[in-house]
């Protein structure tokens, strides 16, 4: 990655992950009809003992997953139709990244597209002084948090890596992410135009083949 491009400056700082948030969010929205009560519910369905922590966490959520500020979302269809775990959090990871360039860059780089086991925090820091122009303590600390709350890495007992952990191949959400973002209506999808996206990357798949 070429530094100090604008390319590079437009990948925002990632927000906390606000993953368990996120799920419950999700869960709670099909009981609602209109996204405004749905949302002041959130803010004080929340976990959080501050009404600020519960509001900013609230506010990340809406930006990720429902930023048109309806309730007519991909993951909410996911959990309404399906109610499968599983499934939603393979959908929510890929809209995630979605959502969070940055981290996306990082995961297609240095997680899904390699053959390795082990990824060096060396990596991370690196990652940041190629986006920034000097090591980002912050950023490091953050990716690493961010990776292990979407379930691509877990921490060794050495302190200077992390193991890259093998998803369970997510057949169901790969096929409604396709229809999602190519077959809403019935067509001819082009495998070539699946492959070429990253969407199949997001979900945690590594290699075309799979």
């Amino acid at each position: 990655m070429e530094r100090h491009t604008e390319q590079n400056k437009k990948l925002k700082f990632p927000s906390e992950i606000a993953w368990n948030e996120a799920v419950l969010a999700i869960k709670k929205s099909v009981d609602f009809n209109s996204f405004d009560d749905f949302s002041k519910h959130l803010i004080e369905f929340l976990p959080q003992n501050s009404i600020e922590t519960r509001k900013r966490y609230a506010q990340v959520v809406f930006q990720r997953y429902f930023s048109d500020k309806t309730l007519k979302q991909l993951c909410v269809d996911v959990w309404k139709y399906y109610r499968d775990d599983e499934i939603l959090q393979d959908v929510l990871r890929y809209q995630y990244l979605i959502a969070e360039p940055l981290v996306g860059e990082f995961v297609s780089r240095f997680i899904v597209n390699t053959n390795t086991e082990i990824l060096p925090k060396e990596t991370i820091n690196k990652f940041g002084i190629d986006l920034y122009g000097t090591a980002n303590k912050k950023l490091t600390q953050r990716l690493s948090a961010t990776l292990k709350g979407l379930g691509f890495v877990q921490s060794q007992n050495k302190k200077s890596a992390l193991s890259i952990l093998s998803l369970k191949l997510p057949k169901t959400a790969l096929i409604i992410i396709i229809h999602y973002l190519y077959a809403k209506t019935p067509q001819t999808v082009m495998l070539e135009d699946v492959l070429k996206d990253r969407c199949w990357q997001y979900l945690g798949i590594k290699w075309q083949d799979d």
